[in-house]
Order: C-alpha cells, then sequence, then structure tokens
C-alpha cells in the first residue's frame, strides 16, 4: 500500500516538473518573440 503511493507521489512530481519546464519555455519564447518586436518598432 505505501509503496504505490510513493510511486503516485513520484508520478505526480514529474509531471509536475515536465509542466513547469514546458511553462518556462513559452516564458522564454514569448520574451523573445516580444523582444524581437520590440527591436523591429521602437
Amino acid at each position: 500500500m505505501k509503496f504505490i503511493t510513493q510511486s503516485r507521489a513520484i508520478n505526480e512530481k514529474k509531471q509536475i516538473t515536465k509542466i513547469s519546464l514546458i511553462l518556462r519555455r513559452v516564458d522564454i519564447q514569448i520574451d523573445f518573440h516580444y523582444s524581437e518586436s520590440q527591436r523591429q518598432f521602437p
């Protein structure tokens, strides 16, 4: 029983880190596009 809950917690932690990594990547892309547009239209 304890092992099942432990593995489930580990899986949830993996999903959370995956989501945070994706969000961070999206933030970086948004920052890049914003800086590019600022450079083109001062």
